[in-house]
């Protein structure tokens, strides 16, 4: 018998959540709509989306990095997100494809 649309949704959802979790920790990129470029340790993601980040540092072009410590990043200002990885990671990555 197959799966109802609930428990598809609900996998679907645990799956989403473990991905999540498995990025918790990480340090991300975040570049909203103007240009600026927030890094930093991503702690929590709320069910709108939006980032809170630790050891942030803003980056505005032709200025120096700006600490800022822990900020939240509202989703409509979230441009683009990037992990941050290092290179053995991507290594290990492309040798898994």
């Amino acid at each position: 018998m197959g799966a109802t649309h609930d428990q598809q949704a609900h996998t679907s959802e645990s799956s989403n959540i473990a991905q999540l979790k498995s990025i918790l920790q990480r340090f991300i990129r975040v570049t909203n709509p103007q240009g600026r470029i927030i890094t930093g340790e991503l702690l929590c993601v709320d069910k709108q989306g939006n980032l809170v980040l630790g050891k942030a540092q803003e980056e505005v072009p032709k200025a120096e990095p700006r600490q800022m410590g822990m900020v939240l990043v509202p989703m409509h200002q979230q441009k683009n997100v990037e992990l941050q990885v290092a290179l053995g990671e991507k290594l290990e990555h492309l040798s898994l494809q």
